[in-house]
């Protein structure tokens, strides 16, 4: 509800800060989540993979594809977060409500998947080529990643996993703002600021975590999309090609 009054540069800068704030957080564990989507066998605990991590390359091996996933979170939760609340207020007019409803949380929030996976597609590429363990050695940093992705697949390689992408984003955002609605519906009416904050971070955190139950299938196949060489490159055929074919393999 807070958002309600807010201009769109303010959702844009909120939504930009959110997202640096969370990347630098979650860093390492995304890049255990990146190898254990691209491995194929069983995978260790996420203990022993922060562990081998370290082992393979020190501290900072954690930290290996930050660059390109700070580039690209920036337009990804400014847009995500800004389109969602002006497709909110669209909605909102348009079923000529007094206020949001879940289901209109849950449609605002799937509609701004698209522009969200739009804007950071190319940055997830450069991001998983860097931590796919099979690419060790190919790229010395996100610039030559960039460079030698530009020569030798062509411009129209950044946009690999586009559609698991739209999927992924659209399937968390709705899951995520409807059901967040939908918990501060049910939770006492907050009586001052910091009760205020502290339902908003339990329902963020309660919708997060549902949410991801639902767009992880998605997510690891988007990996899975962006780790491979084309054909034309790799001289193999891909076996990943469509995003429910990929999820019945």
């Amino acid at each position: 509800m807070a958002a309600q009054g807010k201009t769109t540069e303010q959702l844009f800068i909120a939504g930009a800060l959110g997202g640096i704030a969370e990347c630098i957080a979650v860093q390492p564990f995304d890049m255990v989540k990146t190898r254990f989507q691209l491995n194929a066998t069983k995978n260790a605990s996420v203990a022993t993979a922060l562990k081998e991590l370290i082992n393979e390359g020190g501290v900072l091996r954690m930290y290996r594809g930050i660059l390109p996933e700070l580039l690209g979170m920036v337009p990804k939760s400014a847009l995500m977060y800004m389109s969602q609340e002006l497709f909110k207020r669209e909605l909102v007019r348009y079923a000529n409500v007094p206020s949001p409803t879940v289901p209109i949380s849950f449609a605002a929030g799937w509609l701004s998947g698209y522009p969200e996976a739009f804007s950071v597609t190319p940055f997830q590429v450069l991001k998983v080529r860097l931590q796919a363990k099979e690419h060790l050695g190919r790229y010395k940093n996100t610039w030559d990643c960039f460079r030698q992705i530009l020569k030798t697949e062509g411009p129209s390689a950044l946009a690999t996993g586009l559609s698991p992408t739209c999927w992924r984003n659209c399937v968390w955002n709705g899951v995520y703002f409807g059901f967040m609605h939908f918990l501060k519906d049910i939770l006492p009416r907050p009586q001052g600021k910091t009760w205020d904050v502290a339902q908003t971070l339990v329902a963020g955190e309660g919708g997060g975590i549902f949410a991801t139950a639902f767009n992880c299938p998605f997510d690891v196949v988007k990996s899975r999309f962006q780790s491979k060489l084309p054909a034309s490159v790799s001289g193999v055929q891909p076996k990943y090609r469509y995003t429910f074919q990929t999820l019945w393999l």
